[in-house]
């Protein structure tokens, strides 16, 4: 039997050849560093979407440059760093505040932007129109002289959270 250009006729096919995962930085050091080691040193805490135990707010540079962004989705905390969503990116080694409020604690971080992967789709949100809406995940490593209050924080957020929450080491 004679088979059309490019298929076989009987036997297995070829395998096929994975699609390319977008590239990020934080995914070609997985994908690149042999052997790949968890770099963890705290117990993380995942949040739900809706966290309504406190609020996160982040502040980046002074004055004029300064700009806030209150009220954002945070995906987990520990009691060395934060991962949060923005609407904005930021570049890895800018220097940030976190600031957590709820009715126990006000407490304000500090820290640095360690990575931001961009999120979303090119062609936006269904139902909000063709425009590109995306979000970045950034995560936030807070600086040694923030260590009490840190903890503060990861407290406060595990207490916030139901009983039987997962943590993931």
């Amino acid at each position: 039997m004679v088979a059309p250009e490019g298929r076989h006729a009987s036997g297995p096919r070829p395998a096929r050849r994975p699609a390319a995962l977008p590239s990020s930085p934080r995914r070609n050091q997985a994908m690149f560093s042999e052997p790949f080691t968890e770099q963890r040193r705290h117990t993380r805490l995942p949040l739900p979407p809706y966290f309504p135990a406190g609020s996160f707010h982040l502040e980046t540079g002074e004055g004029p440059a300064r700009r806030r962004y209150s009220y954002l989705r945070a995906w987990d905390v520990s009691a060395s760093g934060i991962g949060l969503e923005l609407p904005s990116p930021l570049e890895p080694g800018q220097a940030v505040t976190v600031r957590y409020t709820s009715r126990e604690e006000r407490l304000a971080l500090a820290g640095e932007v360690v990575w931001c992967d961009r999120q979303g789709r090119p062609g936006g949100r269904p139902g909000l129109g063709r425009g590109a809406y995306r979000s970045y995940r950034v995560g936030v490593r807070f600086r040694p002289e923030a260590a009490e209050g840190s903890a503060r924080l990861f407290l406060a957020v595990q207490a916030g959270l139901e009983p039987g929450a997962a943590i993931v080491s």
